[in-house]
């Protein structure tokens, strides 16, 4: 390095004496500069400038240890071109561009701008970025595992994704989220899906239904599925296992009444309050027939005083509002028939509400009134009712209709289903009235049981009548000859 400005500055000095020199010979040395006389001032002038020129060559270029080459000072070349730089250790560039570069290698980290997100930056404009490739087929393409703290991805696609790893949740808004498969891996005691729409999922094929297996044959705490021949299978449905209901109907007076279920119904039972009565499946009590055109299961009930009853137990769909009627005499607002069930008394009784829209077959509008009790009375009943005391004894016994105050008719369930879907019965016949029930005082209590024991005293009295005058009459039918098995006959006995 030293013979290197050793040269510089003889070919310096050579310059100068060369300018020296011409300027000696032409006589155009400045005047007010230096002389050349060969006076000693201008030799001194010449050795100071050659002196500065050194010395200000070994500031700006040389390093302090003399040897190495260090710019020491700002350096400005403007409109100039280098060549081949070398190799630069360390550069600080602070401003301005570096244009035209192909390629960058670094063995370490490289910055852009700063640490704060709202300042750092790369813009890369008409080309590709790579890293871990030279060829980037893509505006940035990333070869090898990359961390990105932080990514907003507004729009476009992020495809061939191996695996995805988040440390919180995932909201994808209102769009969609198709896969092949999606897997849980939460342990059990934790719901690995929640659901807020309670719409059904179509094609949706689960191992179990809220926790139970199904089945086509009987096992413990499986869903039963019908078998090919559309039946369930054996062992699965008992007496106990059937969804039904009891209900009841009662009669003051001989009449046919229709029993709640119809066909889906067992054989009925019954009683008495007081004294006896005459029954009838099917509606055929002491010459009372049934004259209706359409298949119904009634009861005949003929009571000698006090209130006869039959009670049905039938296979039921529903069971969700109680149906109770009252037919009252229409003068006394007596009660004659009760008739209770969980289902329309069309239910099981050919299902038609305009040719079943009351259960009293012996229904008179001259002589009687039907009514249908509000729901509010309804639930009362049903609180209070027992199975020694059941609604329709309840009513016969404690109440009496109240027909002070008529209520707005209220839809109720039919009893039938259609895809699931109960079916309401909207409206009722203008001749039932709803109404409710108001409690006997002690007073109307005894009133109505004396009023029962007299009614049971004139039919066994007209009883008694009756078999004096069949006595007297097989009497004169002996006189006349006749023969006893021929009076039996005649007698229908």
């Amino acid at each position: 390095m030293k013979k290197i400005l050793t040269g510089v500055l003889i070919l310096t000095v050579c310059l100068f004496s060369y300018v020296f020199v011409a300027q000696a010979l032409t006589n155009t040395w400045p005047d007010n500069d230096a002389r050349v006389d060969g006076s000693s001032d201008t030799l001194d002038e010449l050795d100071t400038f050659i002196n500065t020129l050194s010395q200000d060559i070994h500031e700006r270029v040389l390093s302090s240890d003399g040897e190495t080459v260090q710019i020491q000072t700002n350096w400005t070349a403007t409109g100039k071109t280098c060549a081949d730089l070398g190799t630069v250790t360390t550069a600080d560039i602070n401003a301005g561009t570096i244009d035209n570069i192909t390629a960058i290698t670094t063995s370490g980290n490289v910055g852009i701008g700063s640490t704060a997100a709202t300042t750092a930056r790369l813009t890369v404009t008409g080309g590709n970025v790579g890293i871990g490739t030279t060829a980037p087929a893509t505006a940035l393409q990333v070869v090898g595992t990359a961390t990105i703290a932080t990514a907003d991805i507004n729009a476009g696609t992020v495809d061939a994704i191996t695996s995805l790893t988040v440390a919180n949740a995932v909201d994808i808004g209102s769009y969609g989220l198709t896969a092949l498969t999606f897997t849980s891996d939460q342990a059990t005691g934790t719901a690995p899906l929640t659901v807020a729409s309670t719409t059904k999922v179509t094609n949706l094929n689960a191992d179990t239904l809220d926790g139970y297996n199904t089945g086509t044959s009987a096992a413990a705490s499986t869903i039963y599925v019908s078998d090919g021949s559309n039946y369930l299978p054996d062992d699965t449905v008992d007496t106990t296992a059937l969804k039904t209901a009891m209900s009841a109907v009662s009669s003051a007076s001989l009449g046919n009444q229709t029993l709640p279920g119809g066909e889906y119904g067992f054989y009925p039972q019954i009683k008495v309050s007081a004294g006896s009565s005459l029954f009838g499946v099917g509606g055929l009590v002491n010459n009372f027939s049934y004259a209706g055109t359409s298949y119904t299961t009634n009861v005949a009930l003929g009571p000698s005083g006090g209130t006869a009853y039959a009670q049905q137990r039938y296979v039921t769909a529903s069971g969700i509002d109680q149906w109770i009627f009252v037919m009252i005499d229409k003068i006394t607002k007596d009660i004659i028939s009760v008739w209770q069930a969980p289902d329309h008394p069309s239910y099981g009784n050919g299902g038609d509400t305009e040719i079943v829209p009351h259960p009293f077959l012996s229904y008179d509008n001259s002589k009687h009134l039907i009514v249908l009790l509000n729901k509010e009375t309804c639930n009362k009943l049903e609180d209070k009712a027992t199975k020694i005391k059941d609604i329709v004894t309840l009513i016969n016994e404690d109440y009496r209709v109240d027909m002070s105050e008529e209520f707005p008719y209220v839809p109720l369930h039919s009893g039938k289903f259609i895809d699931q879907a109960p079916v309401m019965i909207e409206t009722i016949p203008d001749y039932i009235t709803v109404r409710r029930l108001v409690k006997l005082t002690p007073a109307e209590k005894a009133q109505k049981e004396a009023k029962q024991q007299q009614k049971q005293q004139e039919l066994e009295a007209k009883k008694a009548l009756k078999e004096q005058n069949k006595t007297k009459a097989k009497q004169k039918l002996k006189s006349l000859g006749l023969k006893d098995d021929e009076i039996e006959t005649l007698f229908g006995e």
